[in-house]
């Protein structure tokens, strides 16, 4: 069964009653990184617990009002990216989920060029239904031990894919 969430925008990020920021370091550009974070397609290949994600019945560029889906560690995600800047924000509201654990929510990844790297932050935000709430504490550690993990994979991927134009 679906729940609805509230869509909300990138005002949201700043105003939710709940709210993790977490960062990683990635060897490589914005410009590398980019293509990576921008192309559903490609997160299960380095972001853990994804098994599928998408833009159905869209076409690149994708942008602003763009839907996306997802399944993460066994649960469905539908969103509407809100936020589109190449090489530096993408931002998406979840307007249903698979499983009862906010009524809204807006996730953010920003891109920082930092000499020849990338500063990664992933900002959640949300207004947590009840299990949301109880994990609350624990949130921070998890969330940034999944993002450093998934930025070590996407910069192995970089590297792969880099020793592969070759």
């Amino acid at each position: 069964m679906p729940y609805s969430l509230r869509a909300e925008g990138m005002d949201f990020l700043e105003a939710a009653p709940l709210r993790v920021v977490v960062e990683a370091r990635i060897a490589a550009p914005p410009a590398a990184v980019w293509p990576w974070i921008a192309e559903a397609a490609t997160w299960h290949e380095w972001f853990p617990g994804v098994t599928h994600a998408e833009y159905p019945a869209a076409t690149p560029p994708y942008g602003v009002g763009t839907r996306r889906r997802a399944l993460v560690s066994g649960t469905r995600y539908e969103e509407v990216i809100c936020a589109w800047e190449a090489e530096r924000l993408l931002a998406y509201t979840i307007t249903e989920m698979s499983l009862p654990l906010a009524r809204a929510q807006v996730e953010a990844t920003e891109l920082f060029a930092e000499a020849d790297t990338t500063r990664a932050r992933w900002t959640l935000a949300a207004e947590p239904r009840t299990a949301f709430k109880l994990a609350a504490p624990a949130l921070p550690a998890i969330l940034g031990r999944l993002w450093k993990r998934a930025a070590a994979n996407l910069e192995k991927r970089i590297v792969e894919e880099s020793a592969d134009r070759r």
